[in-house]
Order: C-alpha cells, then structure tokens, then sequence
C-alpha cells in the first residue's frame, strides 16, 4: 500500500517522463566526452570480468576440489577485499589528486586478479587473487563515479 507521500509522487511524474529522463540523460553523456569515456570504462570489467562469478562453483568443484564452504569463501572474498579497499580509499580520499590514474590502476587490477585466480589451483591462493579483485573492483568504481560527479 503507497503512502500520501509517494502517491503524490506518482500523480505529479507524468507519462512518458521516464523516457524523457533517459533520452536526456544519454544525450548528456554522449555530449560529454569525459563522462562518456569514463562510463565505456565502466562498462569494460563488467562485461569481461564479473562473469566469475557464474563459473564459481565449477571452479570451486572441478578446480580445486573444495566444498561448498569453500564457494561461500570464495565468493565473500571479494567482499572482504572491497571493505579493506573502501577503508584505505576513506582515509586518504584528500590525497589522490591523479584520479584517472588511480582509477586505470585499479582497472588494470582487477584484470590481473582475475587472470591470477583462473591460473591458481589451491584455495589460499584463489582467496586472495579474489581479494585484490574485490579490492581493485571497489576502488575502480568509486573513483570512476567520484570523477563523473
């Protein structure tokens, strides 16, 4: 059941007003060079990196011969990684004065885990390439959506 609130909402936005909003929002960014090249590189890790996540119980199964507490390890790990990365970014969110960079590094990390981790056969290993990927992840994209704002 709605609220008065979000009743009047839905009164005051009228038909067609989603589309209006899209269609604006996409003409901003393909008018704006930077905000355009920054969602494309937003785009690139999701598209080519997070399918891992769909092949993680294989990889936990067939690859390392590990149970089903070890996916739970496995697909935590990422988590893991992004608060220590999130509590690293807070603490010297003044200092990074490169964004850019800092965000292609993070890009670039998130690659290399992901290449570390379909190479490692042993769970400690597949753990922290997991880690480093939830923690390059985590500061890519927050850096990424800083630089947009």
């Amino acid at each position: 059941m709605l609220t008065e609130a979000e009743n009047e909402l839905l009164t005051r936005v009228g038909p067609g007003t989603l589309m209006e909003n899209l269609r604006e929002g996409l003409a901003y960014v393909a008018k704006d060079q930077m905000v355009l090249t920054l969602m494309a590189s937003a785009l690139v890790p999701q598209l080519l990196a997070m399918p891992y996540l769909s092949l993680m119980p294989v990889f936990q199964k067939d690859v390392l011969g590990a149970g089903p507490e070890a996916l739970g390890f496995l697909l935590a790990a990422p988590g893991v990684g992004g608060v220590v990365s999130m509590l690293f970014l807070a603490g010297m969110a003044n200092q990074v004065h490169k964004k850019g960079q800092f965000a292609l590094v993070g890009l670039v990390f998130q690659g290399i885990s992901v290449m570390a981790f379909a190479m490692t056969r042993e769970l400690p290993y597949s753990l922290a390439a997991m880690a480093v990927f939830g923690a390059a992840q985590l500061s890519f994209h927050a850096t990424v959506m800083t630089m947009i704002q």
